[in-house]
């Protein structure tokens, strides 16, 4: 069986090819783009909440915020705790929003277009399962994977 992994981060390279295309006359790109989308829904949301939002390192998230700010489509500002930055969208960043969610929704409707309707609730169902699953590991709410395992990895 090929390496899920493998597989994952095969349509994961893909689907940013396409969203930078999609994107290509703005001054965004793919990390940016999921980034605001994430400031957008959860608008207030601190830098580190953010970043486990999207299960991104803090810097990270800093750098692709720091970008957004300045090209105007975010702002940072402290909360009731100084140290602590809230994120907001500003009228660019919403205005871009629900493009930005349109190519995801085409991605996503390509990608499997040629499932029944079945395999596509299936599909859906299992992802959201590892996802969750990923998520709770991160989070360390959920055990261990095993340290290593017997026998090659393959493509």
């Amino acid at each position: 069986m090929p390496s899920l992994m493998w597989l994952l981060n095969t349509v994961s390279r893909c689907a940013s090819l396409y969203h930078g295309d999609r994107l290509r006359n703005t001054d965004l790109r793919p990390p940016h783009a999921r980034c605001l989308v994430g400031v957008c829904r959860h608008p207030g949301l601190s830098q580190d909440g953010l970043a486990k939002h999207l299960c991104l390192d803090k810097s990270l998230i800093a750098r692709h915020l720091a970008y957004l700010e300045e090209h105007g489509y975010v702002t940072r500002s402290p909360g009731a705790d100084k140290r602590v930055l809230l994120v907001y969208p500003t009228e660019k960043g919403e205005a871009i929003c629900p493009r930005i969610r349109e190519i995801y929704r085409d991605w996503n409707a390509w990608l499997i277009s040629e499932f029944t309707p079945e395999e596509q609730e299936q599909f859906a169902s299992l992802l959201e399962r590892a996802r969750n699953r990923a998520v709770s590991y991160v989070n360390g709410e959920g055990e261990m994977p095993p340290a290593g395992s017997e026998g090659e990895v393959e493509r």
